[in-house]
């Protein structure tokens, strides 16, 4: 009877110390399942991430295309603003000398009207004095 006694309490030992590791299996189980879910999670984060780091990068490359696009046209802009600077010296060295040579002419018709008028005034002389030997001429 004290054996039977004795296998008996080893007996209910063996099945606390059966439950206790169930438990424990069960416990394991649901930590592994924790960690399972931790790491699906932390995958899902990281892939979130590495798709959030791509689209910045696109929008970096995006932007860095942009900015050299209007360097380009803000370059061509100056190149132009260049010409038309030179275009406009070009034009002002014309009209100066445009203006110079205005008044050339004006110099120079002046003095081919002072010229006129002074062989007018000796053809009138002239013819004055024609006349008046003329008349001496009649009267002699």
């Amino acid at each position: 009877q004290r054996d039977v006694a004795r296998l008996q309490v080893a007996l209910a030992a063996s099945e606390a110390s059966r439950s206790e590791f169930e438990a424990r299996l069960t416990s394991a189980g649901i930590q592994e399942l924790r960690g399972q879910a931790a790491a699906a999670e932390l995958s899902s984060s990281r892939e979130m991430a590495v798709a959030e780091a791509m689209r910045a990068h696109a929008e970096v490359a995006e932007e860095r295309t942009s900015v050299n696009a209007a360097a380009s046209a803000a370059k061509a802009a100056h190149a132009e603003v260049m010409t038309l600077r030179a275009e406009l010296g070009n034009a002002l060295e014309a009209h100066a000398e445009a203006s110079t040579l205005r008044a050339k002419l004006g110099e120079a018709q002046e003095a081919e009207l002072n010229m006129a008028r002074a062989a007018a005034q000796r053809a009138a002389d002239h013819g004055q004095q024609h006349g008046e030997l003329r008349e001496a001429l009649v009267e002699a």
